[in-house]
């Protein structure tokens, strides 16, 4: 017998787009600054194991036992964000998108896409020189899309927070 090591899935094609702007302007309301991230993947092919053929994953949420599964692969997903800072307040409002894509392993069920909103506010405690932010994730409770094959859940955790609408108190302090 002889030890040939581990062997690693097979070939992997994968091409796509990533998209990222960022603009600041500085006025005497404060500073605003606008932030975008998206991601286009145009193909996604996997093979589960050397010489197998590829499989397209693209489009598709992939189930238990194949090479990538419990994971979607939508074609889109991206977001953005605004956020004010003047003197010790400040505040921002997200917005979350993944684009739709089916279930593989049930029929290619068509999975909605799932979008979300973020907001939150901060005030920089004088007497810390900490910052302390309130926010909400998911504003709207929107719940992720229900995916019948995923292995734990029903959901793809990839996406979404199964948990819906979080809200949150943070205190953070530079050193």
């Amino acid at each position: 017998v002889r030890n040939s090591g581990p062997i690693n899935s097979g070939k992997r094609l994968t091409d796509g787009y990533d998209f990222f702007a960022n603009h600041r302007h500085k006025s005497k309301a404060g500073e605003i600054e606008l932030e975008a991230s998206w991601t286009q993947v145009r193909t996604f092919e996997q093979e589960n194991f050397p010489g197998a053929g590829l499989i397209n994953y693209l489009g598709y949420y992939w189930p238990s036992g194949s090479a990538l599964g419990n994971y979607g692969f939508p074609e889109w997903k991206g977001s953005l964000n605004a956020s004010w800072r003047k003197g010790r307040y400040s505040a921002g409002l997200g917005y979350n998108y993944v684009d739709g894509y089916k279930e593989q392993g049930n029929a290619n069920k068509p999975i909605p896409s799932y979008a979300t909103t973020d907001v939150r506010l901060g005030y920089m405690l004088p007497w810390l020189e900490a910052q302390l932010l309130v926010g909400v994730n998911n504003v709207s409770d929107k719940q992720v899309p229900f995916i019948s094959t995923s292995f734990e859940n029903q959901y793809d955790r990839a996406i979404g927070d199964i948990r819906g609408r979080v809200y949150f108190v943070e205190l953070s302090k530079r050193f």
